[in-house]
Parts: structure tokens; C-alpha cells; sequence
């Protein structure tokens, strides 16, 4: 059973229940659904997943007005909800996964998600958020919101980056692409070294991640599942593909220079459909010129006075 459908069961048969018994006056202030981290709130779970940090469980988000009247009482009437639902058990969470699920304040979800940001008020408020901490609060699913407060600022942040934001981080993965994958790679093959090569080279597949996932207006999960959530994506699947294929092989030999040469290939085809997006010449398919072409064109005072490889994710 995938955890999203276990999550709204045992919301379904075991916490509203308690919720329409216990607090029916504290409901119309009560957002309930499975939001955040863990694979289960992307849909990517598997029989793997079920080996730690894994059960019926779900999230209560409270407004400000019934976390200060209710908040303790109903965090230990969900405590003493039973932890065995459809052969599933919570028991064995993990200490990092404490405080992912149960009863929290609508606040107190987004600023824990979003590095201490509970609603971004400006564009370097959006630009200091990673892309996987805004994938982690905008994936999974809300099935209650009366109050509409949760479901507001996740609306807003699902819209994705401001176009600003959005081309100053495009334009740092575009230089990073360049320094590691078509300046670093091949300077570390002519040295044969390996060691050098095989971290250029992953360098460059997570800046061509990134640079893909803000193509196409979606936010970049985890490492983990970068590759999983790429394969959704609509735009540029034959580059998606590419990227992929720099993970076989050797780094020197022949192995080695056909990864070079398709590493050229990917920036050419990320660049072009940077350039193309943007409405800016791309005189090569070295990518540095572009991406300061990119950066050359926010016009925020504060985003344009970072310097070019600099981000936050």
C-alpha cells in the first residue's frame, strides 16, 4: 500500500473520528493531509520504504488562534490514536523524523520547511529557499482546509520561483555547468585524473538537474530523487535522458572523451532553451557568456549585486 493512500485511511477511519468527537469546535481550524518530507509525500515509495520512518500517520495544521486554545490537547489525543492500522505500525520512527507528522501550526510547518521562511515577503526570501525544501512543501496532498490558511501559502509557493529569482539561479547553474562540466571534466581527463573527472562530472549532472527542473517551472527534490522527479518532467526529456547516461561508464579513456563530448551536447541544448526562454543570444555552446547574459538582465537591485555562481541550492 502506497503511503499517501495509507495516510487518508487512517485519517478517514481513525483521526476525523476522533477530531468530530473531541473537537468539533476546533475543526474549521484544522488542515489535515500528508505534506513534507519523506518519499511516501512524493508518491515514490516503495516495499523499500516501509523499513524505517514509515506508517499510518498524517499531518494536522492548526491556525494560530487554535494552536494557542488546543494545540497541546490535541497533540496528546493523536499521541494515544493507536499506532497499528491495516498491518501498518509507526513504531520505529526515526529521531530525525520526529516533528514531520501529527498536530503542528500552520507556521510552524512552512517555517521548519522553508530554512526559517514561513512565507517568503520578498524576492531574496524567495531566492534564499532551495528548490528541494520547496518540493518538500508543496508535494503530497491536502484533504481538509476549511480555514484555508495551509493551503493559501501552498498555492502561492506551487506557483513556483518569481521570473526574477528564476533567472538568477538559471544563470548560476548555467556557469556552474560550464565550470565543472565543460572547463574541470576536460582538463581532468587530460590529466588522467580520475578522482577529479568523476567529481566534475557529478557536478555537472546536478547542475544540469537544476537547470532543467527551473526550465521547466518545478522545484528539484532531494538527491535521491532527482532522476525519479526528472522523468516527469515535460520539457526536454531527450536531455533529461542525457544527463542520465553520463552516470555509466569510465571517466578516461574513450569512455571518458564520449562523456565530454555529451556533456557539449547537453549545454548546448540547456542553453538554447535558456536563450530561447530568455530572448538572448547564445553566441557558443560554452555557457558562460550566456549565463551572464541571464544574470545581466534581472533588474532587482538585490539579486543583481550577488555574483554569478552564487546560490543557495
Amino acid at each position: 500500500m502506497k503511503g499517501l493512500a495509507l495516510a487518508r485511511g487512517y485519517y478517514e477511519d481513525i483521526v476525523r473520528p476522533m477530531l468530530e468527537t473531541e473537537f468539533a469546535a476546533a475543526l474549521p481550524g484544522i488542515a489535515a493531509g500528508l505534506v513534507g518530507e519523506g518519499s511516501e509525500c512524493f508518491g515514490y515509495d516503495d516495499l523499500y520504504s516501509q523499513d524505517h520512518d514509515f506508517g499510518p500517520d498524517c499531518c494536522l495544521w492548526l491556525t494560530d488562534e487554535v494552536a494557542a486554545r488546543y494545540g497541546e490537547a490535541l497533540r496528546q489525543a493523536y499521541a494515544a490514536l493507536p499506532s497499528t492500522y491495516k498491518g501498518f505500525n509507526r513504531e520505529h520512527t526515526s529521531r530525525q523524523a520526529a516533528g514531520r507528522r501529527g498536530v503542528m501550526s500552520v507556521e510552524q510547518f512552512y517555517r521548519n520547511a522553508l530554512n526559517g521562511i514561513a512565507q517568503p515577503s520578498s524576492l531574496m526570501d524567495w531566492f534564499k529557499i532551495p528548490q528541494e525544501a520547496l518540493a518538500v512543501a508543496t508535494n503530497g496532498e491536502v484533504w481538509e482546509d476549511a480555514a484555508g490558511q495551509f493551503s493559501a501559502r501552498r498555492n502561492l509557493l506551487r506557483e513556483g520561483y518569481p521570473e526574477e529569482v528564476r533567472r538568477k539561479k538559471l544563470a548560476t547553474r548555467l556557469a556552474k555547468m560550464a565550470q565543472s562540466g565543460q572547463y574541470n571534466y576536460p582538463r581532468a581527463l587530460r590529466r588522467e585524473d580520475s578522482g577529479s573527472a568523476y567529481l566534475a562530472a557529478a557536478e555537472f549532472i546536478n547542475h544540469a538537474l537544476g537547470a532543467l527542473f527551473l526550465l521547466n517551472e518545478r522545484y528539484m527534490p532531494f538527491y535521491k530523487w532527482r532522476f525519479r522527479a526528472a522523468v516527469d518532467l515535460p520539457l526536454l526529456q531527450p536531455v533529461v535522458k542525457a544527463v542520465l547516461a553520463i552516470t555509466a561508464g569510465k571517466d578516461m579513456g574513450p569512455e571518458g572523451e564520449a562523456k565530454r563530448l555529451l556533456i557539449e551536447e547537453i549545454c548546448r541544448d540547456i542553453g538554447r532553451a535558456a536563450a530561447l526562454r530568455y530572448q538572448v543570444q547564445m553566441a557558443d555552446d560554452f555557457l558562460i557568456p550566456l549565463a551572464e547574459s541571464l544574470a545581466d538582465g534581472v533588474t532587482d537591485a538585490s539579486l543583481r549585486q550577488l555574483p554569478l555562481m552564487f546560490d543557495l541550492a
